[in-house]
């Protein structure tokens, strides 16, 4: 799952931008992407899209506001209620204070014979002096969270997570620490491996 700007861009003179969302599955009959938006105006959750695929520019949020983060969030519903997330991806807008997370190769292939795949992490800040970046690994055995970087900018390919192991989900999340203590978040990518190469 990916968006295209993110942040995007608020021209001078208006309120909102443009994001393009694309996304694939396989193995799964039935999803739907569901839109999770937290703001000055409290935290609402909607569906998106009922598409298992988009990958072109029709999946696109127009309305994109500086003051609220956008988590969309990919489910599968091959079985007719609610499973599991498959991907998520955080959306803001460029308006001051901003930051973008993204993860290559998503989800991670693990080939057979390992039991672990390698996946960069890569993220950048705007108007932020300090940001860190934590990891939520839930799945096998259990949920924990632990700091990944102290890093306010990673460029491509030099922030690696060599640790992407089957059956675990993995939630990156780029948070702004100028203050000293956790302030907001910047930006979130889910991380997952797949096992099936």
């Amino acid at each position: 799952m990916s968006a295209d700007p993110n942040p995007c861009r608020i021209e001078p003179g208006r309120d909102t931008c443009t994001s393009f969302l694309r996304w694939e599955t396989q193995g799964v009959e039935r999803a739907k992407v569901f839109v999770t938006s937290e703001g000055q105006r409290g935290q609402s959750e909607r569906v998106f899209s009922e598409s298992a695929n988009c990958d072109s520019d029709r999946c696109q949020a127009p309305w994109i506001a500086s003051d609220t983060t956008y988590i969309f969030q990919l489910v599968d519903f091959t079985h007719g209620d609610r499973g599991h997330v498959l991907a998520s991806i955080t959306v803001t807008a460029a308006q001051g204070v901003w930051g973008s997370i993204n993860a290559d190769p998503n989800p991670c292939r693990i080939r057979r014979g390992d039991g672990e795949c390698t996946t960069n992490i890569f993220w950048e800040t705007h108007g932020v002096e300090r940001a860190k970046v934590f990891v939520t690994s839930e799945g096998r055995r259990g949920e924990t969270e632990h700091v990944f970087s102290e890093s306010a900018n990673c460029e491509p390919g030099r922030c690696r997570a060599p640790w992407i192991a089957p059956g675990t989900r993995y939630t990156f999340t780029l948070v702004d620490f100028t203050r000293g203590n956790r302030g907001r978040v910047l930006g979130r990518i889910l991380v997952r491996g797949d096992d099936r190469y």
